[in-house]
C-alpha cells in the first residue's frame, strides 16, 4: 500500500493546506517549506494543482478558479512580468465569473495541460464567465482545437453583459486561440452581449483594441442556442474609444439563432472600426424555424460611424472538417422575416471591403430559406450579400455554385410579392465596387399565388454615387443555373440591375437564367441580363456579354431582353462591344430584344448582337416578336454595331427586325452598322425586316443615317418598314427615308453566326471576300476601336460592323464601251487610248456619289472599271467624265448582277441621258460622247475656244486637255472640233 501522491496526476492537495507553526516536515522528513507551501496530508511535494500560476510577482501559487486566481493577480502590481496559468482540471467558476483587470505585466498566458479541460459556470445575469475588464496581453491558448479547452456559460440570460468571454474597459492586445467557447445569452441587438462580447469602455482611453480571436469554435452550451455568436457594442463618445482593429479568424461558428429575436453569427453595432472578419465558417447543425418575423445573418455589421470592415474569406453554409451536423444552412421564416448572408451598413469615409469569398475558401452556399416570405426592396426577405450603406468593395465572392443547380433555394409560400436579392449594393459611397463575383446554383419559387423578383446583383442607390460593376459571372454552367420557378405575370428575374447612380459596368457575364412566368414588357420583362435605369449621367456598359436567357412559359406572353438601357439626357453614355446572343422564349406571342434602349443622350457602337437562335444553336421555332435592337426612346448614336437575325419559326405571326426605331424628332445618327435579318419561316407567317426607322416624309427631323449594310435573305424577308409600310430594296429605302446614300446590300460573311452559345460568332469571315471592307466612315470620338480593342486606323479604314479587320474587298465590275468625239477614228474603227472615270451615283434624288473607278478605255473603246462600295441589286446612274469632253449620264440607272454589270454607250444615242451623244460612225452605226468642254464647265463654248486657239497658236504639244482628238498636238483640227460643238450649245443633260 502507497498513500504518496502520485505526481503525474492533478491533484487537490497541491498548495490547498494551511500553515500550522511547528510542523515542519512531512512523513518522509521533507521540508515543506522548500516545495509549495501549503498541500493537505502527510506527503508534500511539487504537485500538478488545478490552477498553477507562476512567474507572477504577486499571486504565485495554486487556485480551485480563474476567479480566485485572478484576483490573487489583481491584488499587486506584476510590472513586466510574464505570467503564465496552467489550468490541469476541469473547473466550475462562481457565478460570479472570473475577473481580471487591467495589469502592467508584459504577457498573461492562460493554457491547458492534456486535453478535455472545461471552465464552466451559470453565471449570474449581466455577467460573462471570462471578463477581461482592461486587462492587455493575455493569451488564452488551447494549444489545438482537438485540445479541447472549454468555455462554458449555459446561462440563457437576455440581461446585457451576459456573455462567455467579454472584452471591455481599454482591453487591448489580447489573444484568444485554439478554444471552445460555448455560450446561449439571449442579448438582443442593440445591448452588449454574445457568446464572445467585445464591449464598451466609458472610461477608457483607446477602446478595445487589438484583440484576435482565431481558431476557436464559437457554439452553444447545450441545446440552448445563442442570439449572437460574437458581439461588438462598443463607446460611441469618441472615435479614440470605438473598438478597432480587432480580428476574428479562422472560427467556427455555429447555431447561433433565436425564434423571435434578430441573430447573428457575428454582429457587429456601434463604436466600432476597422474590424477583420476572415476565414470563418458559419453553419447551423438543425434547421432552425423563425415564429416572429426578424433578422437572421451570418455577419451583419450595423454601424453608420465604423469604417474598413475587412470581411474576407468567410465560408457561410458549409462546416469545417472538424465540426459536428450537417452541413446545409435551412431556415424557416415568417412574413417579415429576412435571411442575410453577410450585411453590411457602415461608414464612407473609409473602405470596407467583402472579398476574397472564393469557391475554395469563402462561400454563400447550401442555403434553404422558406416560408411565407413578404417585403420588396429594402424589406426584401432575403440577401446574400447587402451593402445597405456606406463606401464598400464587394469582391470575388461566391453565391451558390457555378457547377450545380438548387444550391441555394429560396422557397416563398406568400400571396404577396416578394423580392430576392444575390447581392443588393444600395451604399452611399461616391465609388463603390462589385467586381468578380460568382453567382450561380439559386432556384426561386413561390407555391402560392404571390409573384417573386429576384435579382442577381442589384444597385439601387442615389444619383450622386458611382458603382464600378466588373467581371462579375452571374449564372453558372448550368443551363437553367439561376432558376425562377414562380409561374405569375409580376414574376421578373435580373441579372444585372442598376437604378439611380452612375455606373461603370463593363466585363460582365450573364447567363443561364431562366423563368417560369412574367408579363411585363420593356423594364419589366420576364427575363432581362442587365438592366441599366439610371437617373445620374454618363454610364459606361462595355464588354459584357450576356446569354442563354429564357423564359419557358408557352402559354403567356413573356418578353427575354439582353440589355435594357434607360439613362440620363445630361453627360455621355456610353455603351460599346457587348455580345448578346442565344436567347429563347416559348410562347408564340412572346417577344425578344437583344438591346431596348429607351431614354438617354447615348452612343452603342461596336455591340454584337445574335439572335433567334437558342443555346444549342437550334433556331428558335415559335414566331415571336423580335427586335435585335430596339430603339424606343432617346438621343441616341447607333455606330458600328453588328446585329443578326437567324432561325425558321414554324409557327406564330410576329414580325422581327435586326434594328427597330420608332423614334422621331430627336436627333439619331445610325451609321456603320450591320442589320441581317436571316429569318426565314417554315410555317409562320410573319415579316421579317433588316430595318426600320421613325418618321413620316423623306429627311424627317433628326435623322442622319448611312454607310450601313443590310440583308434580308429568308422567306417572309423584307427589306425595311418606313411610316407603316414595306420598303422592299434599298433604292426603294433611299428614296422614302430621303437618305442612306452611301448604304449597301450584301452579305457580310459573319463566320459563324448560327451557332451555338459557344459557338456563334459574329467576326468577318477573312477567308472570304465583304462588303464591309473599308465601306465605312469615319466618326469623329467614337468607333476607334473595334470590338476587340483593335485600331481602326492600323487596319483598312473604315470597315462597317463591330469587326474591324484587313479583310478581302469586295469588288464589283462595270464593263463599260464608250467612245470619245475626236478620239475615234471611223476608217479605223478604233479609238485613241485615253483614261476615263466613271462615277456611280444614286438612282434617286439627289443622285449623290456612291462610289468612283477610272479606266484606261482600249482601242475598242472598252474598260473594266472595279467598285467596292455598291450593292448589288440597287440603281446606280453611270456618269462618264473625260479630261476635255462633256459629262454624260446613262439614260436610266443600272443595277449590278452577281458582281458585275456591262454597259453599252456606243450602239445608241439613246444609251445617253438626253440622248447627249454623237455619231462618230455611219458603218457600223456608233456613237460618242462630244468633245470641246476644256474648262470642264459643262457646255462648250467661247471660253473652250478660245482656250484652243491660244494652245494652237503657241504650237502646244503633249498630253494636253486642248488636244480633243488626241494626236498630242493642239491645232486647227482640235479648233474646229470645238467650235462646231460651241455653235451647237453641247451641254450637260442629267436627271
Amino acid at each position: 500500500m502507497n498513500l504518496h501522491i502520485d505526481p503525474t496526476l492533478v491533484t487537490v492537495v497541491e498548495g490547498s493546506g494551511f500553515n500550522i507553526a511547528g510542523i515542519t516536515d512531512d512523513f518522509d522528513g521533507q521540508i515543506r517549506s522548500t516545495l509549495t507551501p501549503v498541500d493537505i496530508g502527510a506527503d508534500a511535494g511539487n504537485f500538478t494543482g488545478i490552477i498553477n500560476v507562476t512567474n507572477a510577482l504577486v499571486g504565485n501559487g495554486t487556485y480551485f478558479s480563474l476567479s480566485a486566481a485572478f484576483t490573487a493577480i489583481n491584488a499587486g502590481a506584476q510590472t513586466s512580468a510574464n505570467i503564465l496559468i496552467i489550468i490541469a482540471a476541469n473547473i466550475t467558476e462562481p457565478s460570479t465569473g472570473a475577473v481580471l483587470n487591467n495589469g502592467t505585466w508584459t504577457s498573461l498566458t492562460i493554457q491547458p495541460v492534456g486535453s478535455g479541460i472545461t471552465i464552466s459556470a451559470n453565471v449570474n445575469a449581466g455577467l460573462p464567465l471570462i471578463d477581461l475588464n482592461g486587462a492587455d496581453n493575455v493569451i488564452i491558448n488551447g494549444s489545438s482545437i482537438s485540445n479541447s479547452f472549454t468555455f462554458t456559460n449555459t446561462s440563457t440570460s437576455s440581461t446585457a453583459g451576459t456573455s462567455t468571454i467579454r472584452l471591455r474597459n481599454d482591453a487591448v492586445n489580447n489573444k484568444i486561440m485554439n478554444c471552445i467557447i460555448e455560450g446561449s445569452s439571449t442579448v438582443s441587438f442593440g445591448l452588449e452581449g454574445g457568446v464572445v462580447s467585445f464591449g464598451t469602455s466609458p472610461g477608457g482611453v483607446t477602446g478595445n483594441d487589438n484583440n484576435v480571436v482565431s481558431n476557436c469554435r464559437i457554439k452553444p452550451a447545450g441545446a440552448n442556442l445563442p442570439v449572437k455568436g460574437v458581439s461588438f457594442l462598443g463607446t460611441t463618445s469618441s472615435t479614440a474609444l470605438n473598438n478597432s482593429s480587432d480580428t476574428i479568424k479562422n472560427c467556427d461558428i455555429q447555431d447561433y439563432f433565436h425564434a423571435t429575436l434578430q441573430s447573428a453569427g457575428i454582429y457587429i453595432d456601434a463604436g466600432n472600426t476597422d474590424i477583420g472578419i476572415v476565414n470563418n465558417n458559419f453553419f447551423q447543425t438543425a434547421p432552425r424555424t423563425q415564429t416572429f418575423g426578424v433578422d437572421h445573418s451570418a455577419i451583419n455589421i450595423s454601424n453608420l460611424s465604423g469604417n474598413n470592415f475587412f470581411v474576407s474569406e468567410n465560408n457561410i453554409g458549409q462546416s469545417a472538417a472538424l465540426t459536428d451536423g450537417a452541413p446545409a444552412y435551412s431556415i424557416t421564416g415568417v412574413s417579415g422575416s429576412r435571411f442575410y448572408g453577410i450585411y453590411i451598413a457602415a461608414g464612407d469615409s473609409g473602405v470596407s471591403k467583402i472579398q476574397n469569398n472564393i469557391v475554395q475558401d469563402n462561400i454563400i452556399e447550401n442555403i434553404s430559406f422558406s416560408g411565407n416570405l413578404t417585403g420588396t426592396g429594402v424589406n426584401s426577405p432575403f440577401a446574400g450579400i447587402y451593402a445597405s450603406a456606406g463606401l464598400t468593395s464587394l469582391l470575388r465572392n461566391t453565391l451558390g455554385s457555378m457547377n450545380s443547380g438548387s444550391n441555394i433555394v429560396l422557397s416563398s409560400t406568400s400571396s404577396s410579392n416578394t423580392d430576392m436579392l444575390g447581392i443588393y449594393l444600395t451604399g452611399s459611397g461616391l465609388l463603390n465596387e462589385c467586381k468578380d463575383n460568382n453567382i450561380g446554383g439559386i432556384t426561386i419559387s413561390n407555391s402560392s399565388t404571390g409573384q417573386t423578383v429576384f435579382y442577381c446583383i442589384r444597385v439601387n442607390s442615389s444619383a450622386s454615387t458611382e458603382v464600378a460593376i466588373q467581371r462579375n459571372i452571374v449564372g453558372g454552367t448550368n443551363t437553367n443555373s439561376i432558376n425562377n420557378t414562380t409561374n405569375g405575370t409580376a414574376t421578373r428575374t435580373f441579372g444585372i440591375h442598376s437604378a439611380g447612380p452612375r455606373t461603370f459596368t463593363t466585363s460582365n457575364k450573364v447567363r443561364n437564367i431562366t423563368s417560369a412566368g412574367g408579363t411585363g414588357t420593356t423594364n419589366l420583362s420576364s427575363v432581362i441580363g442587365i438592366l441599366i435605369n439610371n437617373t445620374a449621367p454618363s454610364n459606361l456598359l462595355y464588354s459584357n456579354e450576356i446569354y442563354n436567357l429564357k423564359n419557358t412559359n408557352a402559354s403567356a406572353s413573356c418578353q427575354v431582353t439582353g440589355i435594357y438601357f434607360s439613362g440620363s439626357d445630361t453627360g455621355y453614355n456610353v455603351m460599346s462591344a457587348n455580345f448578346i446572343h442565344n436567347l429563347l422564349i416559348s410562347g408564340n406571342n412572346s417577344s425578344m430584344n437583344g438591346l431596348y434602349v429607351n431614354g438617354g443622350t447615348s452612343t452603342f457602337e461596336n455591340n454584337m448582337i445574335s439572335l433567334g437562335l437558342d443555346t444549342s444553336g437550334n433556331s428558335v421555332t415559335n414566331g415571336i416578336s423580335l427586335n435585335g435592337i430596339r430603339e424606343f426612346g432617346g438621343t441616341n448614336n447607333f455606330y458600328f454595331n453588328s446585329v443578326y437575325v437567324g432561325g425558321n419559326p414554324t409557327s406564330g405571326t410576329g414580325s422581327t427586325y435586326a434594328f427597330n426605331s420608332s423614334v422621331i424628332n430627336n436627333i439619331r445618327i445610325f451609321r456603320n452598322n450591320i442589320f441581317y435579318n436571316a429569318r426565314s419561316n417554315s410555317g409562320s407567317t410573319g415579316k421579317h425586316y433588316s430595318v426600320r426607322v421613325g418618321g413620316t416624309a423623306p429627311n424627317p427631323p433628326g435623322l442622319t443615317i448611312g454607310n450601313n449594310v443590310y440583308l434580308v435573305n429568308g422567306t417572309g424577308g423584307v427589306f425595311g418598314q418606313y411610316n407603316g409600310a414595306d420598303v422592299a430594296n434599298l433604292s426603294a429605302w433611299q428614296t422614302a427615308v430621303g437618305q442612306d446614300a452611301n448604304s449597301f446590300e450584301g452579305d457580310p460573311n459573319f463566320i459563324n453566326p448560327n451557332g451555338s452559345s459557344s459557338g456563334v460568332n459574329l467576326h468577318i469571315n477573312p477567308a472570304l471576300a465583304t462588303i464591309i471592307e473599308g465601306n465605312g466612315v469615319d466618326v469623329a470620338l467614337y468607333g476607334y476601336q473595334d470590338f476587340d480593342e483593335q485600331l481602326r486606323d492600323t487596319l483598312t479604314p473604315v470597315d462597317i460592323g463591330a469587326d474591324a479587320g484587313k479583310f478581302i474587298s469586295l469588288t464589283k465590275t462595270l464593263n463599260l464601251t464608250m467612245y470619245i468625239q475626236g478620239f475615234y477614228n471611223s476608217a479605223t474603227n478604233a479609238m485613241v487610248q485615253d483614261t476615263v472615270r466613271v462615277y456611280l451615283r444614286n438612282g434617286n434624288s439627289p443622285y449623290a456619289i456612291v462610289d468612283s473607278a477610272k479606266a484606261y478605255m482600249s482601242s475598242s473603246g472598252t474598260g473594266a472599271f472595279s467598285f467596292s462600295n455598291i450593292s448589288n441589286g440597287v440603281p446606280y446612274y453611270i456618269q462618264l467624265k473625260h479630261r476635255n469632253s462633256i459629262e454624260t449620264w446613262s439614260d436610266s440607272a443600272k443595277s449590278f448582277t452577281g458582281n458585275s454589270l456591262a454597259y453599252d454607250f456606243t450602239n445608241s444615242d439613246l444609251k445617253a441621258y438626253g440622248s447627249n451623244m454623237i455619231g462618230v460612225d455611219t458603218s457600223p452605226l456608233k456613237f460618242g460622247i462630244y468633245g470641246g468642254d476644256i474648262d470642264q464647265e459643262g457646255n462648250v463654248d467661247l471660253a473652250d475656244v478660245l482656250l484652243v486657239y491660244n494652245d494652237a497658236a503657241g504650237f502646244v504639244t503633249g498630253y494636253v486637255k486642248t488636244d480633243v482628238n488626241g494626236d498630242n498636238v493642239t491645232d486647227l483640227t482640235d479648233i474646229l472640233l470645238t467650235y462646231n460643238n460651241a455653235a451647237d450649245f453641247v451641254i450637260v443633260k442629267k436627271p
